[in-house]
């Protein structure tokens, strides 16, 4: 029960952290909010090791498949991320990016050896659709907007299978310290040059904090305890919470806006029923 409980914090809390990104984004660049996204989440991973007194084992191969992992969700991933959060904004750029939990499941069934039930291809088919119908405007789209969320997406979902195979090798906090620390040094370079703001330093280290700290403390948890799937199915409220968080702070999503939610969050729950 407990580990079901995480997995649902985890869906709320990743519903929030993208309104903190929207606000330090448009301060500043993507990659000066992943910088101090990185040194957030950097900082809470060294307390939970310090924490729990935890002896790092670090191997080559843990190495190597955290380093794919921070390429996949928080170094490129991310920041393609944050991209389409600044252009399409995070009441758009969410649900899209959270497409990514059928996704996970076709990939799953693929190295499995096995066709993907017609549930995951349905649901796969309607958050697409769902994206068109959010995105499209009057003829045209913001194609890098588009693009950056969709890549995004298509990164994020081979995560958690990455994620479940480093976690039969290593404990959950020397995952949390690398997955936290590998991006910095990419951001850290590709920041020095471009645009820096106070406010979106603070921002995106309390996002960093919450989303990629407590936030995937608790995804790794919640998957060494009772494996991907229940993990990955939670994480599709964090559309939702986005789309009520957004209304409440002002942000009124238009009805293309609102429909394209609904159809890619139908897809998603579509993508998880127990049919073939």
């Amino acid at each position: 029960m407990l580990a079901e409980l995480e997995a649902t914090a985890v869906g709320v809390i990743w519903g929030i952290t993208p309104l903190l990104y929207e606000r330090a984004v448009r301060k500043s660049n993507s990659y000066f909010s992943n910088l101090f996204k990185t040194v957030g989440a950097t900082i809470f991973a060294l307390a939970i090791v310090s924490l729990n007194e935890f002896k790092l084992s670090i191997s080559t191969d843990l190495v190597i498949l955290m380093a794919l992992n921070s390429l996949l969700a928080s170094g490129l991933g991310d920041y393609l991320y944050f991209v389409a959060i600044d252009r399409l904004s995070a009441y758009r750029a969410v649900p899209i990016s959270y497409t990514y939990i059928a996704f996970s499941y076709i990939w799953s069934a693929a190295l499995q050896g096995r066709q993907p039930s017609k549930a995951v291809v349905t649901g796969a088919i309607l958050s697409l659709l769902g994206i068109w119908v959010m995105l499209w405007r009057g003829g045209g789209i913001d194609g890098r907007g588009v693009t950056a969320a969709v890549v995004s997406m298509l990164l994020f979902s081979f995560s958690p299978l990455v994620v479940q195979r480093a976690l039969l090798i290593s404990d959950v906090p020397g995952m949390l310290l690398l997955n936290s620390l590998m991006p910095m040094p990419f951001f850290l370079i590709a920041s020095l040059s471009r645009k820096k703001s106070k406010e979106a330093a603070f921002f995106s280290f309390i996002g960093g904090i919450m989303g990629v700290g407590l936030g995937v403390l608790l995804f790794f948890l919640s998957i060494r305890e009772i494996g991907i799937f229940f993990p990955t199915l939670a994480t599709s409220i964090t559309p939702l919470i986005n789309q009520l968080i957004s209304w409440a702070t002002g942000e009124k999503p238009d009805r293309r806006s609102i429909a394209g939610a609904f159809m890619i969050v139908s897809g998603i729950i579509t993508a998880l029923l127990p049919i073939s």
